[in-house]
């Protein structure tokens, strides 16, 4: 399968969630949705969360973890699938990881100034209706390093088992609905001095 990288962040300034908040994860939330990478990652989390007239729902989770050798990579879990704003313009391919079927790839960009190419490994699996999305970079002279690092974290998320996205007691703040105009703020700033 071949993808295409695409930057959505100019839609930003058009999309509106409404009820859409966060929070950071607690310790034990944190050992409740990686229960094994615990062990072997410091890891720092937040929920997003849609709240409406009908309830709250867990829109999905991004966290990064790091590992004792010091690479941060980026885990993104939700209920469901998965939902980027990018894709990466590679090949990826589909195998059997203790059980689950994962599917990976990697990225490699052009050289920088100093002719440094970055390497982006990146990894989508499911496991019960919880999907998990990967990703890890580094420098072109890391690649083993970091092709190692990656299946080592799928490997230890995929025995973890599902994510038990049923440990959050989200607190729903005020949500409001305004907008800041710029002009307006602009000319309240001169005012106030």
């Amino acid at each position: 399968m071949k993808v295409r990288v695409v930057n959505l962040n100019y839609l930003a300034n058009k999309i509106n969630i409404p009820g859409h908040f966060w929070q950071e994860l607690t310790t034990k939330e944190i050992k409740a949705v990686f229960p094994t990478l615990v062990n072997t990652h410091a890891i720092k989390a937040t929920a997003h969360f849609q709240s409406d007239e009908n309830g709250t729902t867990l829109f999905n989770i991004d966290a990064d973890a790091k590992s004792v050798s010091g690479f941060e990579a980026y885990i993104q879990i939700a209920p469901g699938e998965i939902v980027l704003d990018y894709v990466f313009d590679s090949e990826t391919k589909s195998t059997d990881v203790l059980g689950t079927m994962v599917t990976a790839g990697y990225f490699e960009t052009k050289p920088n100034s100093n002719g440094i190419r970055e390497i982006i490994y990146f990894a989508s699996f499911k496991l019960a209706d919880v999907a998990y999305y990967v990703e890890l970079g580094g420098i072109e002279a890391e690649k083993e390093v970091l092709k190692s690092e990656i299946f080592e974290l799928v490997g230890h998320l995929i025995e973890g088992g599902a994510a038990d996205l049923g440990v959050f007691q989200p607190v729903v703040p005020e949500l409001r609905e305004e907008r800041l105009d710029l002009a307006l703020y602009a000319n309240w700033s001169k005012e106030m001095g």
